[in-house]
């Protein structure tokens, strides 16, 4: 494996905004809140300004509501810390700000922009038989160019499957590297 502490960022400008404008929806959605110790036992509180239809209140982390909410809220704040890191970036690399991205959800892409298309598909969907010596664990790819692309992902910590099944106008495209973000 190739180190990445060395690693920048290569994103073109309108890549970059849009993931930052993704990721702030993401953020927007899920509830903000913070633990806290009541006694012997320990609370969430899910605060008021947190994402949409979440309202203020507290659960017990005993419970496996209080637990749920505690994996959001954590899932928010890993969001919240990459998105300060790419707005940085923004800021470093082209000041100003960040162009809004209208996400309109009836554009056919949407469907494949979400963590439910990531889970419910599988590696190497494409029939075609791949006769090459490059590999990624038990991945065989078309290229060496692939595994490198493949291991910089797994330095990232990016879950990734290849070769994904993607149809637009009744016609189907294997895209090489299907990111789950």
């Amino acid at each position: 494996m190739r180190s990445l502490n060395n690693y920048k960022s290569y994103f073109s400008i309108n890549h970059l905004a849009l993931r930052i404008n993704h990721l702030k929806n993401q953020v927007n959605a899920l509830p903000k809140g913070h633990t806290y110790q009541k006694g012997d036992s320990g609370f969430i509180r899910i605060t008021k300004d947190s994402g949409k239809e979440h309202v203020p209140y507290a659960k017990s982390l005993k419970y496996d509501e209080g637990q749920r909410l505690l994996s959001l809220v954590n899932q928010r704040r890993g969001i919240e810390a990459l998105l300060c890191k790419l707005t940085a970036e923004w800021k470093q690399r082209y000041g100003g700000s960040i162009p809004a991205v209208d996400y309109s959800p009836t554009h056919p892409i949407h469907k494949y922009m979400t963590s439910e298309f990531f889970h419910n598909t599988i590696h190497c969907a494409n029939n075609f038989q791949l006769n090459t010596e490059y590999c990624f664990g038990e991945i065989r790819m078309r290229s060496r160019i692939e595994v490198l692309f493949a291991e910089i992902l797994q330095e990232l910590d990016l879950d990734f499957k290849y070769e994904v099944p993607i149809t637009f106008n009744n016609e189907t495209q294997y895209i090489d590297f299907l990111v789950n973000v």
